[in-house]
C-alpha cells in the first residue's frame, strides 16, 4: 500500500478475500481524505468466502450470503465512476472518484 501512496496511484483493485469491499481513500492504513481508493472485488471462481465480520476500513460490504459481482468503470476527463453489479444485473453499489486539475 505504500507504493501506491508513494506514485500517486488513484484507484486500486484488489482480490483475494472473495467478497465485496469499498474501502474508500486510504493513507497510512487508515481512512484518509485522499490517497488511493480501494475496492476489494469478488467472488472469485467457485469458492465464496462467508465473511460476516466488519473491518474499519470498510464503507460497504457485500451482501450476505456472498454472490458474485462485476466492476463496471466508466472514464473522462477529471472523473471516474466505479459502479458494482449483482449478477442478475442489478447495481448494488457505486463510488465517484474527481480528480482536481487532470484527467482522472
Amino acid at each position: 500500500m505504500p507504493l501506491f501512496e508513494d506514485y500517486g496511484v488513484d484507484l486500486v483493485l484488489a482480490g483475494h478475500l472473495h467478497t465485496y469491499r469499498r474501502r474508500g481513500h486510504i493513507r497510512n492504513f487508515r481512512r484518509a481524505a485522499s490517497g488511493p481508493y480501494y475496492f476489494v472485488c469478488g467472488v472469485a471462481g467457485n469458492l465464496p468466502h462467508d465473511i460476516a465480520t466488519a473491518h474499519k476500513l470498510d464503507i460497504v460490504r457485500g451482501t450476505r450470503p456472498e454472490f458474485g459481482n462485476y466492476l463496471f468503470l466508466e472514464a473522462d476527463s477529471g472523473r471516474l465512476s466505479v459502479k458494482c453489479f449483482l449478477p442478475d444485473g442489478r447495481e448494488f453499489d457505486r463510488a465517484e472518484l474527481v480528480k482536481k486539475g487532470g484527467a482522472a
